[in-house]
């Protein structure tokens, strides 16, 4: 589906998933355009009406609408739906609230870069760790590196069947 897209209907589609994370809002085209610095609104309402019609974003008129990304968008751009994510610490029992999740799928392996709105100081790389993407997926691996100031982690993973 990545052919479908123009350059500037995929910044468009990376602003509202990034605008509608940071605010839990309907996203307007003003917004986008703001954010983007170089697109005027017209612009925005223009890439829309693709990324409406592919069922990447949903939107609702008037003046309290705006655009709303779905479930499609972050599957298109590999990222873990909001609220579907868990880590678990499973050596320690504990886990991770996870805010973002980047997954990248190669032949032996998944790499996945997981945003977390905190890393406790005793979290260390090789631990192991599980991620369940609701509803269906486990992911089994290990912390290959850890960045405390900016709550990022990356595991190493193969994938298990539930």
């Amino acid at each position: 589906m990545s052919e479908i897209l123009s350059y500037t209907q995929r910044r468009v589609l990376e602003a509202i998933l990034a605008l509608f994370q940071e605010k839990n809002k309907a996203i307007t085209s003003e917004e986008v355009s703001s954010r983007l610095g170089d697109l005027k609104p017209t612009t925005v309402r223009g890439a829309v009406r693709k990324l409406k019609q592919l069922g990447l974003i949903e939107s609702k008129p008037g003046p309290r609408g705006g655009y709303r990304p779905t479930v499609k968008a972050y599957e298109f751009l590999g990222l873990a739906v909001p609220g579907t994510a868990r880590l678990r610490l499973l050596e320690k029992g504990k886990e991770l609230s996870v805010l973002s999740m980047e997954i990248h799928y190669y032949p032996d392996y998944i790499k996945i870069i997981a945003k977390c709105l905190t890393i406790p100081r005793y979290v260390r790389p090789v631990e192991a760790v599980e991620i369940e993407l609701l509803p269906q997926c486990r992911i089994s691996g290990e912390l290959s590196s850890i960045n405390l100031e900016t709550s990022e982690v990356i595991i190493v993973a193969r994938r298990l069947s539930k």
